[in-house]
């Protein structure tokens, strides 16, 4: 659960900040900080329920492919129908598609660079 923990820290506190900054043309101010303060904390309750089932999932997983390609494609399609369940029309529009696209480019980089248990063990 370890890697997990890291996964969804490193997604729900880097992804939101990528996206304020994206909106506010990389333009820092201290005003932004209850807005980064409150997108982060409502991402991070709002990815709980993809953190447990790419837990539960990897408890029952036994193949000889790289458990990262299958927690990658999984990310994937936990991220979008996140976003799809609080609203978000993803169409082919780029202005929507590049908020769920931050969260999982972010997720599939913490998820290939921490190390997890399944790699401890082997």
């Amino acid at each position: 659960m370890k890697y997990f923990s890291k996964v969804w820290l490193l997604t729900g506190i880097v992804s939101p900040i990528i996206i304020i900054l994206i909106n506010e043309k990389f333009s820092f101010s201290l005003s932004l900080i209850p807005g980064w303060i409150f997108t982060i904390v409502v991402g991070l309750l709002l990815s709980l329920p993809s953190l447990l089932i790419l837990y539960v999932i990897s408890q029952n997983i036994e193949t000889k492919i790289d458990y990262r390609i299958i927690f990658t494609i999984l990310s994937f399609f936990l991220i979008f129908i996140t976003f799809i369940l609080v609203g978000f029309e993803l169409t082919m529009n780029m202005e929507e598609l590049y908020m769920p696209s931050i969260y999982f480019i972010v997720m599939s980089v913490g998820i290939w660079i921490f190390s997890s248990e399944k790699e401890n063990v082997a």
